[in-house]
């Protein structure tokens, strides 16, 4: 495919790019969309697997609130695919490697591209604990974020599945949500349960041995020595890494949190790296995802001119 752009003609089946965009999902296609605008030659590569695949609705989003996820990507792709000098390839990348001006990625068997500026978009990958019908239930009863899912289980018992020392303080926000709240600490607790007692929210230290469901959504916990405790939904914040190996051979540096630093136009450590969506930011929401990736496109864009 050709097409014209600022009165040159460039041919679109090359591959060599403006701007390579690792990772499909919300930030990156947000920051395809700005770039596609701005008639800049772009690469979209993304393997297809975005995090928030196992949940049922995607929420607090304006004019789509409630709307299954795979709705709002088929959508978003739709917006991004009117633009042509925007490409996208289905394919998982394997490095990324080169300096400003110079980049290069690679991806599927044998493929590579090369770039002046790349957008990392990669999200997370959650490492789940090994408990029986935990990750059956995750995204649709066992959840991560009371912004994201709390206004559906309102009112209902609910569990915070963590054992750290600031476990205390996210049982506090969830009051905000439902009064029948109960920590469980799948073993002796790692912290002071006076706070808990405080806020008149319950303690469970039993080891978990497994999460009785239906079709993914939670009905009981069944802990050690046959106890079963009701709950409409748990919260459980897992440790994580990032989505893809697209970063070796390049590495920007990371938050205390494991999450790709950045500063206020979304740029990494890293000359010509910018970095978007749940791979930079610890909330994880479509709208913060969004925000973000419009604006290192426009940064991006705005390094070219």
């Amino acid at each position: 495919m050709r097409v014209f752009k600022a009165n040159k003609l460039i041919n679109m089946s090359d591959s060599n790019f403006e701007i390579v965009i690792i990772g499909g999902s919300y930030a990156g296609l947000s920051a395809a969309l700005a770039l596609g605008r701005a008639r800049r030659k772009v690469l979209v590569v993304d393997a297809g697997e975005p995090c928030n695949r196992f949940t049922p609705h995607a929420q607090n989003f304006l004019t789509r609130d409630g709307t299954p996820p795979a709705e709002l990507r088929r959508l978003a792709m739709a917006d991004v695919k009117k633009y042509p000098t925007v490409t996208f390839r289905e394919a998982r990348v394997t490095k990324l490697d080169g300096e400003l001006d110079e980049f290069q990625v690679f991806f599927g068997e044998n493929e590579s591209a090369t770039a002046r500026r790349v957008i990392i978009a990669v999200g997370v990958v959650d490492l789940l604990e090994d408990i029986p019908g935990l990750a059956e239930c995750w995204g649709t009863s066992v959840i991560h974020c009371p912004y994201c899912h709390g206004y559906e289980y309102n009112d209902q018992p609910t569990g915070y599945l963590s054992n750290t020392p600031d476990t205390p303080g996210f049982p506090k926000m969830l009051l905000n949500w439902t009064p029948d709240v109960t920590v469980f600490t799948n073993g002796p607790a790692e912290f002071e349960p006076e706070a808990l007692q405080k806020m008149n929210v319950s303690l469970n230290e039993q080891k978990i041995v497994e999460l009785r469901h239906e079709a993914g959504c939670l009905r009981e916990v069944v802990l050690e020595g046959g106890e079963t405790v009701s709950l409409a939904a748990l919260y459980y914040r897992p440790p994580f890494r990032l989505g893809s190996a697209s970063i070796a051979g390049l590495a920007p540096e990371l938050q205390e949190s494991g999450h790709i630093k950045t500063d206020a136009q979304q740029r990494t450590s890293i000359p010509g790296i910018f970095a978007v969506g749940d791979c930079a930011h610890p909330m994880r929401s479509v709208a913060i995802a969004v925000a973000a990736g419009n604006v290192a496109g426009a940064m991006a864009n705005h390094d070219l001119i």
